[in-house]
């Protein structure tokens, strides 16, 4: 019995002490000032030659305060204090530092603060920094083939397309995977979500030096399997000197037996964007209203022609996806194409003309883009 209550005195005075320590410990947190070396800070963020798109929209001081959350989160402080001491504006601006840099995958979404004679920021790593190098040293080996062909390209639409194809080609959609809003659940794991799929291609575009923001909000149109106004994540991309719109995730088709890359969600212009999705804060319009990807491979039909869709044809049966992608620069030429397919037998007559007909051969609108796909 003497042991028991020996035993359990020690219990007590040790919960004692902690509580002591914490208390007196937090107080002290508060109180202090604590000096913060903003040449270090700087130097630090300017080591990042990435593009920092949601940075750019800040005003001075806001800017401050994203510089010091990145240096926190890149440096693993474990606080930081602020300048700005309004929570809801940090917690902004922290998100911008996550939605501007996917490689920060190992900080929490949620953090902890303490308003004393200072602002101290608290963030929650899920990583411990050894963990971070290995897993960096994992997505660099697992991604070390695709950089090498996209950087070999000549032109960024070409580096563009390797990396989207490389993230429809690996990625399967799968909720609820561990670490499905991280671009490692794409890159390692190959299983994730709209937020992965986003952020993974953000990294890779990164890499070979094109410049690249992480959009979200909701899509607003509805389909069997897309619900309008759901929230969604997707990318903008500045290329040539304008700003285009890609979304992997969306441009993973996997509809029955027609597993494929869908070309209309890769570099949309701002117009078409927004007739699929609803951004949630900042975004660029595209000051061109032509289509860098179809025109790229002469699938873009600014006049009915069929010779287009013949073309289209014969690429799907080069790459050997038997699909056939073709676009069209305004509605009117769009109805008629498709009026055609209804009506007059077009697929048919072209699918045979080139030699590729069957009784699976079929077709799919996606109406919002004046897009059509043939399947032969």
């Amino acid at each position: 019995m003497r042991t028991k209550r020996s035993h359990t005195k020690g219990i007590i005075l040790f919960l004692m002490i902690c509580f002591i320590v914490g208390y007196f410990g937090y107080r002290f947190i508060e109180n202090r000032e604590i000096k913060i070396n903003n040449d270090e800070v700087l130097k630090v963020f300017q080591q990042d030659q990435h593009s920092h798109y949601f940075y750019s929209k800040l005003n001075e001081k806001d800017q401050d305060t994203y510089r010091r959350l990145y240096y926190a989160f890149v440096d693993f402080k474990t606080s930081i204090p602020l300048e700005e001491k309004k929570v809801e504006k940090v917690s902004k601006i922290f998100q911008n530092v996550l939605d501007d840099h996917p490689e920060i995958y190992y900080v929490n979404s949620e953090y902890q603060y303490i308003d004393g004679k200072q602002f101290m920021f608290i963030p929650k790593f899920d990583m411990k920094q050894d963990k971070v190098k290995t897993t960096n040293r994992a997505v660099a080996e697992k991604t070390k083939e695709v950089l090498k062909t996209a950087s070999q390209q000549n032109d960024d639409v070409d580096k563009a397309k390797v990396l989207y194809d490389y993230i429809v080609e690996t990625v399967e959609y799968k909720e609820h995977s561990e670490l499905d809003q991280k671009m490692t659940s794409a890159l390692l794991d190959q299983q994730s979500v709209c937020a992965g799929y986003a952020r993974a291609y953000q990294y890779l575009l990164h890499q070979v030096n094109i410049p690249c923001a992480y959009i979200t909000g909701d899509t607003i149109i509805e389909t069997e399997d897309k619900p309008g106004y759901d929230g969604h994540a997707w990318n903008m991309l500045e290329v040539n000197g304008d700003y285009y719109y890609s979304d992997p995730t969306w441009g993973d088709a996997d509809d029955e037996d027609m597993e494929h890359t869908c070309y209309g969600y890769f570099l949309m212009n701002s117009t078409d964007m927004l007739k699929i999705y609803q951004p949630d804060g900042a975004y660029e319009k595209t000051s061109s209203d032509d289509d860098l990807y179809f025109e790229s491979v002469d699938s873009y039909m600014k006049s009915y022609d069929e010779n287009i869709i013949s073309h289209a044809i014969q690429l799907g049966l080069k790459n050997k996806t038997r699909i056939a992608e073709i676009k069209c620069a305004n509605q009117a030429v769009y109805n008629r194409v498709k009026k055609n397919l209804e009506s007059s037998y077009l697929g048919y007559r072209l699918l045979t003309k080139n030699g590729c007909w069957s009784d699976q051969s079929l077709y799919y609108c996606i109406d919002e883009l004046r897009v059509i796909e043939l399947y032969y």
